[in-house]
């Protein structure tokens, strides 16, 4: 459910997983970041990617300044930062309007 109240759009948060393998600080991300998504999915669940391999991502509720990684200066948006299986971390930004559209079964 998402909330107007005067022109502020107000998105729920969602809580860190118990022993979650990521978190936002170690994404270089103020601790206290609210998530809008925090759980396993592959890419193409996250619509970030076509690709099906599975990783744990966390997707911050608002924009946030975050250093890209490969990337000369800092992003601005909402961030997604996931592991991948192997261990390795990866960040970028989503769309404003992101949502975590919850996979249908065939």
């Amino acid at each position: 459910m998402v909330s107007v109240v005067g022109c502020q759009l107000l998105r729920p948060s969602v809580p860190l997983p118990a022993g979650a393998p990521l978190t936002p600080a170690a994404c270089g991300w103020d601790p206290a970041t609210e998530l809008a998504f925090a759980g396993w999915a592959s890419l193409a669940e996250l619509q970030f990617a076509d690709d099906a391999d599975r990783v744990f991502a966390i997707v911050s509720r608002d924009a946030i300044d975050q250093l890209g990684f490969g990337r000369a200066g800092q992003m601005h948006g909402r961030g997604i930062c996931f592991l991948s299986e192997d261990g390795s971390l990866s960040m970028s930004t989503v769309a404003d309007d992101w949502t975590f559209a919850m996979p249908t079964s065939s």
